[in-house]
This record gives structure tokens, C-alpha cells and sequence, in this order.
């Protein structure tokens, strides 16, 4: 990379579909707004480290769902919902 190439990290490949939609408008409007042509755009997918816990069974994809958002569980308790399977 260079100093004229901004990087950016994206979480997963959906999103890099969503932003390679728009990056070529994103790059033109960079452009003109910077009045500088030379810049690019790199987006990537974030690797995922493989120390990460992996989710194998439903219970631990809940957990890891859990996880990531505190309050999934108190909106399975106010739709009386059973994490359980």
C-alpha cells in the first residue's frame, strides 16, 4: 500500500458486495472533494482470528450471539421465547 490508498476493513462479504456498490461514486466524489485523482480505495474482509471460540452446536451460536449482544437475551425473555432446542 501506499499513502494515496485508504484501507478498509469489512466484516463480512456481504458488506464488501454492499461497498463495492457504491465505491466507484465514494472514489469520483473523493476525488473532486480532495482535488487529489491519485487516491484508491482497498476494501477487505476482516480476518477473523483462529483462536476465536467456534459455535458448533445451536446452544453455542446463542451463546456467541449472546455475546455480542446483551440484549438479545432480554428480548427472548419479553417474547417468553425458549433459546433452548
Amino acid at each position: 500500500m501506499n499513502e494515496s490508498t485508504i484501507e478498509i476493513e469489512l466484516p463480512h462479504d456481504s458488506a464488501l458486495n454492499d461497498f463495492n456498490d457504491f465505491k466507484h461514486e465514494l472514489l469520483a466524489w473523493l476525488h473532486q472533494k480532495l482535488e487529489n485523482s491519485s487516491l484508491e480505495i482497498d476494501p477487505k474482509v476482516l480476518v477473523e482470528e483462529d483462536s476465536k471460540v467456534k459455535a458448533y452446536t445451536s446452544r453455542d451460536k446463542l451463546d456467541v450471539l449472546f455475546a455480542k449482544n446483551e440484549k438479545l437475551k432480554e428480548f427472548i425473555k419479553k417474547l417468553d421465547l425458549s433459546p433452548d432446542f
